[in-house]
């Protein structure tokens, strides 16, 4: 495997306060030492390299920005072959970004309607001045749809990768902020759009068979939480969509990082997320 994937949400610490932010990514505490998360990335990193030549580290939060000493963290990582991109709001102020620019290859931006646009120009800039990648995500704030998506056009005119976000709520549902009129305009509809009855999509059991290709590696050895890895703004890590492996929390005593494939326990690999990455050896 040439190239490792670490998804690390840092915390659920952030200082901006979006009311339509869900509360798991802004109302957590500094509680972790910077010790503490350099001895992750130190296990993390021990247990990867045999597998592949680089990792991608995707770091988010809450707000990384916010995070202390993020530029240590970072340079931590970078004491190995590895590439960084950030997940940020890329902050109020230059000096949120100056510290951390150089470490970082590419930048997922989301921008709200009340920051500092000079903010964004200024990470753009870097970007394309340096052949970065970026992408900006920019969220459709009630009551500024159009506006929103005015942002979107001007952004797609300067070349730049722009997608639009809808707001949801903790369960992926439209966010409640939204009014009618948002609603229809967020899917380019008449304002006074009328939508039809609602009908429900069946119930599948899980343990039934899938009605699709699905494979079943029952069994055999899965790379799961050695190719990818995530792990959330509490410390536990996630090594597929199925969760067929317990990897515990990074922050724990005595935590130890998945050094190896295990054995497939699920009956069927439903996820095409799972199947697309490196999982099963099925020599």
């Amino acid at each position: 495997m040439k190239e490792l994937e670490i998804n690390w949400k840092l915390n659920s610490y952030c200082e901006y306060g979006c009311e339509y932010c869900h509360g798991k990514w802004s109302k957590g505490s500094l509680d972790k030492t910077l010790d503490q998360y350099l001895s992750v990335v130190e296990k993390l990193q021990t247990t990867r390299y045999p597998y592949g030549d680089r990792i991608k580290w995707i770091i988010g939060g809450g707000e990384p920005l916010n995070f202390p000493n993020l530029n240590q963290l970072l340079q931590k990582i970078k004491e190995k072959n590895s590439y960084i991109r950030l997940d940020t709001s890329g902050g109020d102020s230059w000096f949120n970004v100056m510290e951390i620019i150089n470490y970082v290859d590419a930048f997922r931006l989301t921008h709200h309607s009340w920051q500092n646009t000079s903010v964004l120009d200024f990470i753009i800039d870097h970007c394309q001045e340096n052949n970065k990648k970026i992408k900006v995500i920019v969220p459709l704030h009630p009551g500024k749809i159009l506006e929103s998506k005015q942002k979107i056009l001007e952004l797609n005119q300067r070349g730049i990768d722009v997608e639009e976000l809808v707001l949801t709520n903790s369960e992926g549902d439209s966010w409640p902020g939204y009014s009618k009129k948002d609603r229809n305009l967020i899917r380019g509809l008449p304002e006074d759009y009328e939508d039809p009855p609602y009908i429900p999509m069946p119930y599948v059991p899980l343990n039934e068979p899938p009605k699709d290709d699905s494979p079943s590696y029952t069994g055999k050895l899965c790379y799961a939480g050695i190719d990818v890895l995530s792990i959330d703004h509490k410390g536990f890590g996630i090594g597929s969509d199925c969760g067929g492996r317990d990897i515990g929390n990074v922050f724990e005593q005595g935590w130890t990082a998945p050094n190896g494939p295990f054995s497939c326990p699920m009956l069927w690999c439903r996820s095409p997320n799972d199947r697309n990455n490196i999982r099963v050896n099925q020599s």
